[in-house]
């Protein structure tokens, strides 16, 4: 009888294990299909927008949709030495006098779609006789700025252009950047936290590619926990958005001790900001963040005519023409007296 028991026992263990080994390969499974799903979906979505506002088919390689679901892995490492020291990305001749300004952000920060002489970061520099540095790097948050402040070769570029330390570090953030801090596989495409991961220890952020966060990129169902935010989440959320800015600007005072900064926030069109749900994190996120000594500078505020939909002003994927920025850069001196 003990024999029979034991056996029993053992079969109900196996199958067991078959069902959950079964189960997990079907969760995974089902996981793909919804991603590919979810892919498909905000690929079309973010086409139709464009097409609404001015491309054509032809056109969809130029507005920065990749047309095909993928997890590669991105070197950011690698790139950004390429980049941190780039005169391409340096605006303003050694002669000018005035505290240069540093320029933290994503694609239009970058200047996606510009010639070297349309982007925000030239105008500003030709308008106030300053250096201006180019820090923007698409399809990112806030990570490439805490990754370039936390290294030495920024301060080393910077301090072989110029002498005089630079007066303001300046970050153009854009509807749904705080979204970008996290891992989600189901976007267009993987934003800070697939090319670079920060984990929290002892209330600092701190960057490794260890396995754990290598593990959680493929998170089953992500976006369904970060679509559907409870109260508590959005308080963590708004305290981990809010780390990276101030462990950004502890870094750069540690160089420059005096450098101020502003948080531009750029507009975008409602149809946009409908992809992204993010409104009510990111008004948290502003009130608190100016508790902490940061300006923020809102461009809708700010301007005297609505930039997000007149196609002078923009492209059609949304990121802005150089008339954008040539409206957007005379407001900003005065409104700092640079």
């Amino acid at each position: 009888m003990y024999i029979g028991v034991k056996n029993n026992l053992k079969k109900k263990i196996i199958k067991f294990f078959i069902f959950l080994t079964i189960s997990i390969i079907c969760f995974l499974v089902a996981d793909v299909f919804y991603a590919y799903f979810k892919h498909y979906n905000s690929v079309k979505y973010v086409k139709s927008i464009c097409l609404k506002n001015g491309a054509t088919d032809a056109d969809k390689g130029l507005w920065q949709i990749p047309f095909k679901y993928t997890l590669k892995y991105f070197p950011f490492e690698k790139y950004y030495k390429t980049q941190v020291s780039n005169p391409e990305r340096t605006y303003g001749e050694k002669s000018f006098t005035k505290p240069p300004i540093l320029v933290f952000g994503c694609s239009f920060a970058e200047g996606v779609g510009l010639s070297y002489e349309e982007k925000f970061e030239y105008y500003l520099s030709q308008q106030t006789n300053r250096v201006v540095f180019n820090y923007g790097f698409g399809g990112m948050g806030p990570s490439p700025m805490l990754y370039a402040t936390e290294t030495n070769d920024l301060y080393d570029y910077v301090d072989s252009v110029t002498t005089v330390q630079p007066e303001y570090a300046i970050y153009i953030f854009i509807h749904g950047h705080g979204l970008r801090i996290y891992n989600n596989k189901y976007l267009i495409q993987q934003f800070d936290n697939w090319h670079l991961s920060y984990n929290q220890r002892n209330g600092k952020l701190v960057h490794g590619n260890n396995i754990l966060s290598y593990l959680t990129k493929f998170a089953i169902f992500k976006d369904l926990f970060l679509r559907y935010f409870n109260s508590s989440n959005r308080i963590n959320y708004t305290s981990l958005l809010k780390k990276y800015f101030i462990q950004s600007r502890d870094e750069l005072r540690k160089r420059y001790p005096n450098i101020k900064f502003i948080i531009m926030v750029h507009p975008i069109s409602p149809e946009w900001r409908q992809m992204l749900y993010d409104d009510e994190n990111e008004i948290n996120f502003f009130n608190d963040i100016q508790k902490e000594g940061f300006i923020v500078y809102n461009l809708d505020e700010r301007l005297p005519i609505d930039i997000t939909s007149d196609v002078k002003y923009r492209f059609p994927d949304q990121h802005p023409t150089s008339e954008c920025w040539k409206v957007v850069v005379p407001q900003f001196i005065k409104d700092f007296n640079l």
